[in-house]
């Protein structure tokens, strides 16, 4: 995790995060969950060539509908 100001481009931060993660675990990353801003084409090509199941949204789809699955009240 870290903690960025909002100009920041979180697409940018996954590789960093997972090889972070990698070496405070000292375990192999095996899938990785973040909200749509990661979704990219490049971040999904990047986990799959390292093997890493993703389940990321997609930032390209424009259909996605706020608040669908869960009230904002219930966070």
């Amino acid at each position: 995790m870290e903690t960025t100001s909002g100009s920041i481009a979180e697409n940018k931060k996954l590789g960093a995060l997972m090889e972070q993660h990698e070496q405070n675990t000292d375990c192999q990353l095996k899938t990785v969950v973040a909200d749509y801003k990661y979704g990219t084409a490049e971040n999904f090509v990047a986990c799959h060539r390292q093997g890493v199941v993703t389940h990321l949204g997609d930032a390209q789809d424009k259909t996605r509908q706020r608040g669908r699955y869960f009230r904002s009240g219930a966070f």
